[in-house]
C-alpha cells in the first residue's frame, strides 16, 4: 500500500489562487531577468522548472523564447497549468522531481518557491538536486530558491495572515508556524476561510537547511560551484536575508 506525503493533498486550487497567481508584474519580470542572467541563457535554449506549481514562471521563460520542460508532482497542477493559453510553449510533465531526469538534457534548470526539502529525510531531498544535476549539460547552472534559516529564525513570524480579493469575494489565509530546532522541521498549519464560510485545513513540513548545508548538498548532487543570495537582485546573502538563493554550476567536462 503506498502511504501519502502531506504535499499530496496541501497542493489544491486554495493555495494556488491565494499564493502562486502572479499578481506583480513587476516582480515577475525581476524574477525572469535573475533566472536569465545568473543561468546565462539566451531565448532558443532549453531549461527545466523543476516544481514548476501551475507554471508561474515556466509560462513567462516560454514567452521570452525559452524551450521549457516544467514538471510537478502534482498532476492537477500540471493539468492546471495546461490550460493556460500560451502552455503549448511548454512541455508540462506530471513527476516526481526525486527521480525525473529531463532528456535530451537542459542548458539551465530551477526550483523556485521553497519547492525542495520536503522529504523527511537528507537523502531524500538530496535526490531532487541530484535529479536536477543529471538533468544538465555540462557547465549548466542550476538555481534553488529556497527560505534563509538565519533570517528566518531573526525575523520569525508566528502566525501570518494573507488576504486576497477574487471574483466570489475575500479569501484569507492564516499561517501558523512552530519550529522544532531539535529535529530541523518547520510545521505550518494553513487555514483558508472562504467566502461561502467555509474553512478548508492543510499541513506542511519542511526541512530546515543553514546555506552552508544547502551548498554542500548541491556539492554532493555533482555540481562543482555555489554562490548564494539573499534575493532576485542578486545581493549577496547576509544574516538578515529572508531568502537563499542557490546558483550551482554543473562541472564543464
Amino acid at each position: 500500500m503506498t502511504t501519502k506525503t502531506w504535499w499530496q493533498e496541501f497542493y489544491d486550487d486554495n493555495l494556488a489562487d491565494m499564493l502562486l497567481v502572479r499578481s506583480d508584474e513587476t516582480e515577475l519580470q525581476q524574477t525572469l531577468d535573475f533566472i536569465c542572467e545568473q543561468t546565462e541563457i539566451a531565448p532558443g535554449v532549453a531549461i527545466f522548472d523543476q516544481c514548476c506549481g501551475i507554471g508561474s514562471v515556466s509560462l513567462p521563460l516560454a514567452a521570452r523564447g525559452y524551450h521549457v520542460t516544467a514538471i510537478d508532482q502534482s498532476a492537477h497542477y500540471i493539468e492546471r497549468a495546461k490550460k493556460t493559453g500560451s502552455a503549448q510553449q511548454v512541455n508540462f510533465i506530471a513527476a516526481d522531481a526525486r527521480e525525473f531526469t529531463c532528456d535530451p538534457k537542459c542548458e539551465a534548470a530551477i526550483n523556485w518557491w521553497t519547492s525542495f526539502g520536503h522529504a523527511e529525510s537528507d537523502s531524500g531531498n538530496l535526490q531532487m538536486l541530484a535529479r536536477a544535476c543529471d538533468s544538465l549539460l555540462p557547465g549548466g547552472k542550476y538555481i534553488v530558491d529556497y527560505l534563509h534559516l538565519p533570517g528566518v529564525l531573526r525575523s520569525f513570524q508566528p502566525h501570518v495572515i494573507t488576504r486576497r480579493q477574487e471574483v466570489d469575494g475575500e479569501h484569507i489565509l492564516i499561517r501558523e508556524s512552530t519550529i522544532d530546532l531539535q529535529e530541523g522541521i518547520m510545521e505550518k498549519l494553513w487555514s483558508y476561510l472562504l467566502p461561502d464560510g467555509s474553512r478548508v485545513q492543510r499541513e506542511s513540513r519542511l526541512r530546515l537547511y543553514m546555506p552552508q548545508q544547502l551548498s554542500s548538498m548541491l556539492l554532493q548532487a555533482g555540481f562543482t560551484e555555489v554562490e548564494l543570495f539573499g534575493n532576485i537582485s542578486g545581493e549577496r546573502i547576509h544574516l538578515d536575508s529572508q531568502r537563499c538563493i542557490a546558483v550551482a554550476k554543473k562541472a564543464v567536462k
